[in-house]
């Protein structure tokens, strides 16, 4: 699905992994962390050598920490360029024809 649901109140430790291929020149990765579908409040912007599309992989994490009340949806999206995408979790795609990878993942921690 698109987002997972809060179940109890707290203050959580977030990791965000991304591995992603730049898709336009010059214009640096882009994701932020939706609550109850609201605009992302921080937008992490990822930059590395951008001059070249599609040769380069991009290996990206934030960490932060971040308020949540039971029953919030936390969603991600891709900022990057004009637009924004819901990121879909538990998409995978193969590497081969039989290695299932996740090219995303968002985990929280809960730690107050």
């Amino acid at each position: 699905g698109q987002y997972f649901t809060i179940t109890s109140t707290g203050v959580y430790y977030f990791n965000l992994y991304i591995t992603a291929q730049p898709v336009f020149t010059n214009v640096p990765l882009s994701f932020g962390i939706t609550v109850n579908g609201l605009t992302p409040e921080i937008d992490y912007k990822f930059v590395g050598n951008i001059v070249t599309v599609g040769s380069s992989i991009y290996v990206c994490n934030a960490h932060g920490i971040i308020s949540l009340t039971s029953g919030d949806t936390v969603g991600l999206k891709n900022l990057t360029g004009s637009g924004t995408v819901d990121v879909l979790f538990a998409q995978y795609h193969y590497v081969g024809d039989t290695e299932k990878v996740s090219n995303c993942k968002l985990s929280l921690i809960k730690i107050a």
